[in-house]
């Protein structure tokens, strides 16, 4: 059961992980086109 909670903490920490690095992209991409279009 240990184990079990183990991976879908690890599996949660991923999707954060992936949710949080996609943001900081959509960050970029959005702040590099505002840079741009200036």
């Amino acid at each position: 059961m240990h184990g079990f909670t183990g991976v879908i903490n690890h599996q949660h920490a991923i999707n954060a992980a992936f949710f949080f690095h996609k943001s900081v992209i959509n960050l970029t991409h959005n702040g590099a086109a505002l840079i741009t279009n200036d």
